[in-house]
């Protein structure tokens, strides 16, 4: 939450994560606003995996997010908020 004032925080914590952890999925949570400085939205849902889990390293998703089927916006009176990479 709160990522317009704390980005540095969110990505140092995020690279913390990822020396365990893999990012497996991630959405845009709708009902926060959306930071049009960093073209991200402010809240976030991540789900992680632990890496030891994984016999190889896992393949970069070459997915669009929201994925249709799979994410639903959790306000909707607005769209759901793409992601870009």
């Amino acid at each position: 939450h709160d990522l317009e004032n704390g980005s540095e925080v969110f990505n140092r914590g995020i690279e913390q994560l990822l020396q365990a952890f893999e990012i497996v999925h991630i959405h845009g949570n709708n009902y926060g606003s959306y930071s049009a400085a960093d073209d991200f939205p402010v809240v976030v849902e991540i789900t992680f995996v632990n890496k030891a889990l994984f016999a190889e390293a896992p393949v970069p998703s070459q997915h669009t997010y929201p994925r249709a089927g799979l994410d639903i916006a959790n306000s909707f009176s607005i769209d759901d908020y793409p992601l870009r990479f």
